[in-house]
C-alpha cells in the first residue's frame, strides 16, 4: 500500500510534466515517420524517450484513480497544473500518436520491394 500512495503522490505532482513530455515526444515521432531523412531520424530518436513518461505517467495516473486521490483533486502538477481529465486526455492522444507512427512505419517497411 505505500508503494501505491507514494506513486499517487509522485502522480500527483510530476504527472503534468509528464504528459507534456511524452505529447511532445510521440508528436515527433509521428512526423518524423512521414519522411527517411537525417533530419527525422534524429527526431525518432530523440521522440524515443518520450515511451518513459508516458509509462511512469499513466502507471501515476492509474495509482491516482486507485487511491482515490484523483476525485479529491483539481489540478494536478506544479510545473503546468491540468484538471485530471487534461492529464488523462493527454496520455490518451500520446497513446494514440505511438500507435499511429509504429502502424505507419510498418506500413512505410512493408509496401518497400524486396
Amino acid at each position: 500500500m505505500f508503494f501505491l500512495n507514494l506513486s499517487a503522490v509522485s502522480g500527483m505532482i510530476f504527472n503534468d510534466l509528464l504528459a507534456t513530455l511524452s505529447m511532445v515526444g510521440t508528436l515527433l515521432l509521428f512526423l518524423g515517420s512521414f519522411s527517411s531523412n537525417n533530419i527525422s531520424a534524429r527526431l525518432v530518436s530523440l521522440g524515443e524517450w518520450s515511451t518513459a513518461p508516458l509509462v511512469f505517467g499513466s502507471l501515476f495516473q492509474v495509482a491516482l484513480y486507485i487511491t482515490g486521490l484523483a476525485f479529491e483533486t483539481e489540478s494536478i502538477g506544479f510545473v503546468i497544473p491540468m484538471s485530471t481529465g487534461m492529464v488523462n486526455g493527454l496520455f490518451a492522444v500520446s497513446i494514440l500518436l505511438l500507435i499511429a507512427h509504429w502502424w505507419l512505419k510498418k506500413k512505410k517497411f512493408a509496401s518497400i520491394p524486396r
